[in-house]
């Protein structure tokens, strides 16, 4: 009977032993879960931390992008101001030309962006006086010897001065 007694004490005290081992096993791995807890808990601020910083640096570009963003729009208004005054100009000595609806030799436009016309001389006078009923600009007739005399409109010389004037204030 001792046998099986000292056989269960054997048993008993392999099982304590094993308990024993267990249980600084659990401790063991509780110690290595806490250490990299605190390892991941670094690691996971350093990582919020970046992660800010980078927030930050897309906000000043997204701010950056806005700012471009409303200048290209400025511009592009500008510059379609720009060609809508253009496209007008040249709408308007169409229109000049269609108005006065008068043999007309030769349109030229002039560097100083008035509309020379060539006329014969009996024209001159019927022209003069269109002119001066369906225009509201001013005209000068220049009159070279030559064969036949020019009548310039340079009533769009004061509306580019304006426009000069309006790009000036803009800017």
């Amino acid at each position: 009977m001792q046998e099986n007694i000292t056989e269960d004490g054997n048993m008993q005290n392999i099982n304590n032993n094993y308990r024993e081992n267990a249980g600084t096993a659990q401790n063991q791995e509780i110690r290595t879960i806490a250490n990299n807890d605190k390892n991941t808990e670094v690691a996971l601020k350093q990582e919020i931390k970046s992660l800010n910083e980078k927030i930050e640096l897309l906000s000043e570009l997204l701010a950056e992008k806005d700012r471009l963003v409303h200048q290209l729009s400025n511009e592009n208004r500008r510059f379609q101001e720009h060609y809508d005054l253009l496209a007008t100009k040249v709408v308007e000595k169409d229109t000049i030309i269609s108005k006065l609806r008068i043999g007309i030799d030769k349109v030229k436009n002039c560097r100083n962006g008035a509309v020379e016309i060539n006329v014969q001389d009996f024209v001159r006078t019927q022209l003069k006086q269109k002119i001066e009923k369906n225009m509201p600009t001013s005209y000068k007739i220049s009159e070279p010897r030559m064969f036949k005399p020019k009548i310039q409109i340079v009533g769009y010389r004061s509306e580019q001065k304006l426009a000069k004037e309006q790009y000036k204030k803009k800017l």
